[in-house]
């Protein structure tokens, strides 16, 4: 359990995360903390997808729920002498918490606010509103059950792919990309956090497939397209 824990803690890191603590068999961290900025919960939202793919890719004999919730909350140095911590107090907590008790295992879920603010980016399902969570929380105490009931919750599925819209990008570009990082190996997730973070997500695979397009056309040699 502790290397796992260790190892999923680059990947709250590299999202622009601060790992609060370790609690039991599980992790808190929050988004937006020092600074908040609008892009946390997207921020949020890929950090648990990419921490539900390494936890897969363990084949552990147990699955983990992730639960995020979006709000304002007490952040800052809590504690006296030489026990203090830079942690989050408040309802946003106990959101969470039943937020990520109301998910099947090996699941990503938001409250509707964070759901406001991903909803463009990611594909993601319902799970409940509020009225329907009653009593569907498996979390613990009357401050979690509370927060359930009144929480519409939604369940992340996966990261829109930029090439998904006819609209904007013709089909035989679709298939053009498709081909160029198969065949090149290339790796575009490493560019999610600073893409969050700067709200263009899906920005550097479109200039890429553009660039070797428009390097193809050209007739540029092999070597400078890659470049």
């Amino acid at each position: 359990l502790n290397g796992l824990l260790g190892r999923l803690e680059p990947i709250v890191t590299a999202y622009h995360g601060h790992l609060d603590r370790f609690s039991g068999s599980g992790l808190r961290a929050e988004f937006g903390v020092p600074v908040a900025t609008p892009q946390s919960p997207v921020l949020a939202a890929l950090a648990g997808l990419q921490l539900q793919k390494k936890a897969a890719q363990e084949r552990l004999p147990w699955k983990m729920r992730l639960g995020i919730a979006h709000g304002k909350a007490l952040v800052g140095l809590i504690g006296t002498g030489s026990r203090r911590s830079y942690t989050v107090l408040g309802g946003l907590t106990r959101l969470a918490e039943a937020v990520e008790q109301a998910g099947a295992p090996g699941s990503v879920c938001v409250d509707e606010r964070a759901h406001e603010r991903i909803a463009g980016a990611f594909l993601t399902r319902p799970l409940f509103t509020g009225k329907s969570a009653e009593g569907s929380a498996r979390g613990s105490g009357v401050a979690t059950e509370r927060a359930a009931r009144s929480a519409d919750i939604y369940e992340v599925l996966a990261l829109k792919a930029p090439f998904d819209d006819p609209a904007r990008l013709p089909p035989q570009l679709l298939e053009h990309a498709e081909r160029l990082f198969r065949s090149e190996g290339l790796k575009p997730d490493m560019l999610l956090p600073l893409e969050a973070l700067m709200g263009g997500l899906g920005h550097s695979r479109v200039t890429a497939v553009l660039s070797y397009a428009a390097a193809e056309a050209l007739g540029l040699p092999a070597q400078t397209k890659r470049a």
